[in-house]
C-alpha cells in the first residue's frame, strides 16, 4: 500500500468516524465526565450566509470594502465544510480582487448560543489578468439570534502570491448565517 492509498484511507476513516454521531467509548476514568449529545435523527446541517466588512492589504498599506458569500454543511458538532465567493475590493485603486474558496471548518461551542469556528482551505483568486490558488485561514464567532439565524463575526486571511501581485489580504467581516 503506497503513501497516497494510506492517506486516502486515513481521511475516509476520519470522515466516517466524524459522521457516525460521535460514538465514544469511555470508562477508563479519563473522559467519564464528557457527554456528547446528538438529537435523534440529527444529520448534517446546511447553511447559507453573507458578510460585509473591510479588506486590508498589508503590502499596499490600503483597504477597501469586502464581501463574502458562502454555503456550508456542518457534518457534526465539530466538523464542517464551506464553499464561497469573496470580493476583496481593489488594491491601491487598481484591478478588483475576488476569490472562490473552499475550506474545512472546525467548530467549538463556547455557550449554548455562541460558537467558535476556525477554517483552513484554498482560495482560487483573480486580480486583473492574473489568477492562482493560495492558502486561506480564518477564525470567527457565530452568535445565535434565533432558531435558524446567527450573526457571524470573522477574520479571514488570504495569502495572495503571483507574478503581478504579492499581497496578504485580511477581511474583517460581520454578517448573517441561515441554517436549514
Amino acid at each position: 500500500m503506497n503513501y497516497l492509498q494510506k492517506s486516502v484511507g486515513t481521511v475516509v476513516a476520519a470522515l466516517l468516524l466524524a459522521t457516525t454521531g460521535g460514538a465514544v467509548a469511555a470508562g477508563n476514568g479519563v473522559a467519564d465526565d464528557i457527554t456528547i449529545i446528538h438529537p435523534a435523527g440529527a444529520g448534517p446541517q446546511l447553511y447559507l450566509g453573507g458578510s460585509v466588512g473591510q479588506a486590508g492589504y498589508r503590502q499596499a498599506d490600503d483597504s477597501d470594502i469586502g464581501l463574502d458569500l458562502y454555503a456550508g454543511v456542518r457534518i457534526n458538532d465539530f466538523l464542517g465544510a464551506e464553499l464561497g465567493w469573496s470580493s476583496l475590493g481593489e488594491i491601491a485603486g487598481g484591478d478588483g480582487l475576488s476569490a472562490v474558496h473552499g475550506e474545512v471548518v472546525g467548530f467549538a461551542a463556547l455557550r449554548s448560543n455562541l460558537l467558535l469556528f476556525a477554517k483552513a482551505g484554498l482560495a482560487g483568486w483573480r486580480h486583473g489578468d492574473d489568477s492562482s490558488s493560495d492558502l486561506l485561514l480564518g477564525l470567527g464567532l457565530d452568535y445565535s439570534v434565533g432558531r435558524n439565524v446567527s450573526a457571524r463575526f470573522a477574520v479571514t486571511n488570504y495569502d495572495i502570491s503571483a507574478d503581478t501581485v504579492n499581497e496578504d489580504v485580511t477581511l474583517y467581516s460581520a454578517g448573517l448565517r441561515y441554517s436549514f
